[in-house]
């Protein structure tokens, strides 16, 4: 009997290909969101430990003018820290949207995945049955063979 040949092996290739890319395009929105979240915890610090030092500076008694750069630098801090929120949370929408690409390219590379192992034991199934009928002929061919020369 001739080789397995599954029919589908190129589109099989092709669609672990595109989900190989998602994957990787997913990796790289999660550890996108990973660093925002650092930052915005860097920056969550920062703002506290500013303020904290200008409640120092308040109590201690400081000019207007170092009070007034304090605010402006809490108030920039504090841009920031809202900007970084944002984008955090469109990345978390594109790394939810990726998420669900990835499980729908897994979802049609395994159904041709499993459609190529029905195949396979399909195939297995009916090469051996062609060597059972294979050796029962044989052994038919010999029996009767011994008896017209026994």
């Amino acid at each position: 009997m001739k080789k397995f040949a599954f029919s589908l092996d190129k589109v099989l290739t092709y669609k672990e290909q595109i989900e190989h890319n998602l994957r990787s395009e997913y990796a790289q929105i999660v550890q996108k969101v990973a660093r925002e979240e650092e930052n915005l915890q860097r920056l969550e610090e920062e703002h506290m430990a500013c303020r904290m030092k200008y409640e120092e500076e308040k109590h201690k008694g400081s000019t207007i003018r170092r009070m007034k750069i304090y605010e402006s630098y809490l108030e920039s801090v504090l841009w920031n820290i809202q900007k970084t929120e944002k984008l955090i949370k469109r990345l978390k929408t594109e790394e939810e949207a990726k998420r669900e690409e990835v499980i729908a390219a897994k979802t049609e590379t395994s159904s041709i995945d499993r459609l190529k192992d029905k195949r396979k034991k399909e195939y297995n199934a009916a090469e051996r049955k062609a060597e059972e009928i294979f050796v029962e002929e044989f052994v038919a061919n010999t029996s009767s063979t011994k008896v017209k020369t026994g």
